[in-house]
């Protein structure tokens, strides 16, 4: 009998001791936050990047990425100063570990045009030109100015096989520059108004092997650039109601028209991140250029990769002697933004959102697979930058 009892009690202590076990580790998940899942998700997949170093260590498990995709974007808020700074970071490592070449462009087809021949010539003077025109726009930084000039230094040190090449495929914003570009190719035409455009590209079309002849290898280019300064005014002939939509159908059109031209290459590209999104925007009428890439052009589908820089104490705008831009907006939630910062102390540190039991996907009702949650596969957090300083030739001349 006391046996009986002994039993019964050690199964007692055991049952009880395994229970208590079960309840503290159902108490320990259900104290996890989705929060805290993310949390520790982005500490186990996050990089501090040293933009000084030259072996780009911190790039390690981005380069794996890199080679499932064709076309890497990286979305911005414009006049971050220090955005310039990582995105030619980005741009060596994507040239030196990848062989990609080909720059794609929030501009249009003349503007890239030039920056062409400003790489192959390194002539100041075409650049030059090209700011007059952007005094008005986002663009018109120093920093963005001696962006450029890096490229074209480091340009030189590179193969003829390797050599970089700028492919706008934005509507052509500032005309005077488009108009430069093209009497560069032909300086005796006259195209002054907007019939005189539109008769010549009439013409082009009806007699192609007159011109072909006359133009040669110039032909596309010149042509090219005809239609795309056409394109801007059909974008700003209903400026408020149909802007944005007809000017992300043109910059995908101009893609494909391009990328039929360029043939099957690998493209590395920074633009405004409503453009970079692979969730459809409200901003662009729905799709956006990376949709369409990523989801509709069969040649580049499911081969765009796009970043997401997250801004911290950050300025954006054009700074003066006389104004200070406000802070950055948030691109996303203040809680996941606080989330990330705190795991890092770095200027810019890269999160990969993609990896295995990655809690940064949702359920596609449509697809009845997964999505984005927030429409790219990597955020990039940039930290205590200044607004971007606008530019100045009286200062850049003293400097």
């Amino acid at each position: 009998m006391k046996n009986k009892i002994v039993i019964l009690i050690i199964l007692f202590m055991l049952a009880a001791v395994f229970s208590c076990g079960s309840n503290d580790n159902g108490d320990e998940i259900k104290k996890l936050s989705p929060e805290e899942i993310k949390k520790e998700y982005l500490r186990k997949n996050m990089s501090a990047i040293d933009i000084t170093d030259s072996s780009f260590i911190a790039f390690a498990d981005f380069n794996e990425t890199i080679k499932n995709y064709d076309i890497i974007l990286i979305g911005e808020s414009h006049s971050v100063a220090k955005n310039y700074d990582i995105q030619f970071y980005l741009l060596k490592n994507c040239v030196e570990n990848h062989g990609i070449k080909y720059i794609l462009t929030e501009e249009g087809f003349a503007s890239s045009q030039l920056h062409n021949k400003y790489l192959q010539t390194g002539d100041k003077s075409i650049l030059d030109g090209m700011f007059e025109q952007l005094s008005d726009t986002a663009a018109y930084s120093l920093e963005y100015y001696n962006y450029l000039v890096n490229i074209c230094e480091y340009n030189k040190t590179l193969p003829d096989d390797k050599k970089l090449v700028f492919v706008g495929i934005d509507i052509q914003h500032q005309v005077k520059t488009g108009l430069d570009y093209l009497y560069s190719i032909w300086g005796e035409i006259s195209l002054e108004t907007l019939d005189e455009l539109q008769d010549i590209i009439e013409d082009m079309n009806n007699n192609p092997e007159i011109y072909k002849e006359y133009l040669g290898e110039e032909y596309f280019n010149f042509k090219f650039a005809c239609e795309n300064i056409l394109q801007l005014y059909d974008c700003y002939e209903d400026y408020s109601l149909t802007f944005n939509i007809k000017r992300e159908k043109y910059i995908c059109d101009n893609f494909v028209a391009l990328s039929e031209y360029y043939g099957n290459v690998k493209y590395f590209g920074t633009w405004g991140d409503a453009h970079a999104n692979l969730i459809s925007s409200q901003y662009t009428g729905g799709k956006t250029l990376a949709v369409f890439l990523n989801d509709e052009y069969e040649p580049t589908k499911t081969k765009v990769l796009t970043v997401m820089p997250l801004y911290y104490n950050c300025r954006n705008g054009l700074q003066t002697d006389d104004n200070q831009p406000s802070l950055t907006p948030y691109s996303i939630g203040y809680k996941m933004i606080s989330l990330v910062f705190a795991l890092t102390e770095s200027d810019f540190t890269l999160f990969n959102l993609i990896n295995d039991g990655s809690p940064f996907f949702t359920d596609n009702k449509e697809t009845t697979g997964k999505s984005l949650q927030y429409g790219h596969q990597y955020f990039l957090a940039i930290k205590d930058s200044p607004a971007a300083t606008k530019f100045d030739f009286d200062k850049l001349a003293k400097d």
